[in-house]
């Protein structure tokens, strides 16, 4: 049995997702901008925290519910988010690398770049980086 964690599970714990009433919220966010008829179909508790462990009978949930959380964590796949995280943390499993505007959830021009280029890990919001640098 696999114990490392999910790649959902890093992600919603970066973002300060990983409670269940936090991670509601978004999910029903996510899920009313992607398709009204997607309101209220937040996972149960206990289905959350299975979805945390990838203790899932099929490898994924059911569809609408894959659909709701790409469109809430891009630009990673169902199939990603309930897999360990890869080794280089931005690989996808398909080869892709992720956008740089998927990964931070803004546009290009906010980012401010700190350190050599090519480094993703070296860029940040530009709010972000003001309060780095002081």
């Amino acid at each position: 049995m696999d114990t490392r964690p999910t790649l959902l599970k890093v992600l919603l714990t970066e973002r300060h997702w990983q409670r269940y009433e936090t991670f509601r919220t978004e999910y029903e966010r996510a899920a009313v901008q992607l398709a009204p008829e997607l309101r209220h179909t937040a996972p149960s508790r206990a289905q959350y925290f299975r979805w945390l462990t990838g203790h899932l009978k099929g490898g994924t949930p059911y569809p609408d519910a894959c659909r709701v959380l790409e469109g809430m964590l891009p630009p990673w796949t169902a199939d990603d988010l309930f897999s360990p995280p890869p080794e280089n943390a931005w690989q996808r499993r398909d080869g892709e690398a992720p956008t740089v505007d998927g990964l931070l959830g803004v546009g290009a021009a906010q980012l401010s770049c700190r350190g050599p280029p090519g480094r993703l890990g070296d860029l940040l919001p530009v709010q972000r980086a003001a309060k780095v640098a002081r």
